[in-house]
């Protein structure tokens, strides 16, 4: 029953009357049928962020982990409006017929903004003609993707061969979903974060009745609410990411030098290989029903029951990066790999820099969806020792030989919303590790009272 209506529009800590009308739907006519604010004030140390979303869509966003950065990419809201029926009881025939892939994006005057504006179902109140609630039910990710073609399977296609791939078509009855493909490629790995409700989701609904959801879950039936109130999101990390460091004792390689170019010994890296039992493809509902924890199905793999991760010269850190001496003309490219010294003792990153916002940089991680059947992960390491010495007149003054090294690591424990980082040793003969893990910062809402950003904050985000 889609009764006469009030207008959910997305604001900056404000509320205002509604302009656009609708053709089958009315807009307020009395004081009770304010507009609902939809907004997010962010503030860290008394300082209010206010960028504009400035990113294209489809844009590659690798880390999402300040309120800031969201801002710039948005976000996209599915949302059920299932009449007076509980979204459990009628999901299995529900379609998003309130919104479908919504993108909402911010600027510095209105805040959170979208388009076109939507209308609250009304039954409550002077306008209303019966005493039911009409009930509605939000989901969110981000960053926000355009949709491209619909598929055979009825999953909306984004254009993009790995990250976010797919959505759940609006034709499509039952929970929303996101399709994401893991890439080789850090620098094309994307973060995907998912809403829930957070403990600051409790709203007054038109009767002045206290209603709180299920903090971690989904904001799920929804009625009308009293005009300063909001629907609020806090936004999950659905992926964990993962990044690589190497150094070694081989050769030259104990200092922070720049290595002769035609006299000395470099270290290189040919290749690194992740193999294992961890997913190349999946789905992500965003109804998850565990708390905080993100709901992954219909994991898919490389083989039957294995993933690659290939990270090739072209994929990695370029001062690290393989150059056979032989074969590069002995020029400025070799020249430029020698100042930087090769693979050392005090260690270097693997995976090469990726940009942020600001024209600021980052190292790139990969990212990755959590299985907890990903067990015993080979990791494969190919790496290069080339002497130039001219005393070795037999070979032209060069001397090249090539190792490859394997270990195994366990990446069952690995989490949604965590960074771990794989510290690669290696020598002649083997190849140890150790593994560095930190909780994956989210963008929060921060009260004023609120002091420096800490590792392990939450996300609390109004929109």
């Amino acid at each position: 029953m889609y009764r006469s209506p009030i207008c959910i529009i997305p604001l900056l800590l404000a509320v205002t009357a509604c302009t656009n009308t609708s053709p089958d739907v009315n807009p307020p006519s009395d004081n009770e049928d304010m507009c609902v604010s939809f907004g997010t004030y962010v503030e860290r140390n008394g300082y209010s962020q206010t960028r504009a979303t400035d990113a294209t869509a489809n844009d590659i966003v690798n880390n999402i982990s300040t309120a800031e950065r969201l801002q710039q990419v948005g976000f996209g809201v599915f949302a059920y409006y299932t009449d007076n029926q509980a979204y459990d009881d009628v999901k299995a025939t529900a379609k998003p017929n309130f919104f479908w892939n919504q993108q909402v994006t911010y600027d510095a005057t209105n805040g959170w903004t979208y388009s076109p504006e939507k209308y609250w179902p009304n039954e409550h109140g002077s306008q209303a003609i019966s005493t039911d609630k009409d009930l509605i039910s939000f989901f969110a990710y981000a960053p926000f993707f355009k949709a491209a073609d619909t598929t055979a399977d009825g999953a909306t296609t984004t254009g993009a061969s790995t990250a976010i791939t797919a959505f759940s078509a609006n034709s499509v009855t039952g929970d929303p979903y996101v399709n994401y493909k893991v890439s080789d490629d850090a620098t094309q790995s994307q973060d995907l974060l998912w809403g829930v409700a957070s403990s600051e989701s409790k709203y007054l609904d038109a009767n002045g009745d206290w209603v709180k959801p299920t903090e971690g879950l989904p904001n799920l039936n929804f009625s009308k609410q009293r005009t300063t109130d909001k629907v609020r999101f806090r936004f999950k990390h659905a992926l964990y990411r993962l990044g690589l460091t190497v150094k070694t004792t081989i050769g030259n390689s104990s200092a922070n030098a720049i290595i002769n170019p035609q006299n000395g010994t470099i270290v290189l890296i040919k290749e690194v290989k992740l193999k294992g039992a961890f997913p190349r493809e999946a789905r992500l509902n965003l109804y998850n029903t565990e708390a905080n924890t993100p709901n992954w199905q219909g994991r898919s793999y490389d083989d039957t029951d294995a993933s690659t991760i290939d990270i090739t010269t072209a994929l990695m850190n370029s001062e690290i990066a393989d150059l056979d001496y032989a074969t590069s003309g002995q020029g400025d490219a070799w020249t430029a790999k020698c100042a930087g010294g090769g693979v050392n003792s005090q260690g270097k990153q693997l995976l090469p820099s990726v940009a942020v916002e600001d024209g600021k940089s980052e190292t790139a991680y990969i990212t990755m969806i959590p299985c907890t059947d990903a067990s015993a992960v080979t990791v494969e390491l190919t790496y290069t020792l080339q002497t130039i010495d001219p005393s070795l007149v037999l070979t032209g003054g060069y001397a090249r030989q090539e190792h490859t090294l394997t270990q195994t690591i366990d990446f069952s424990g690995y989490e949604a919303g965590k960074t771990y980082v794989l510290n690669l040793v290696f020598n002649l003969q083997e190849m140890s590790f150790t593994v560095d893990t930190e909780e994956w910062k989210e963008p929060i809402f921060f009260d004023p009272e609120a002091h420096d950003w800490v590792k392990d904050d939450d996300l609390n985000l109004d929109f």
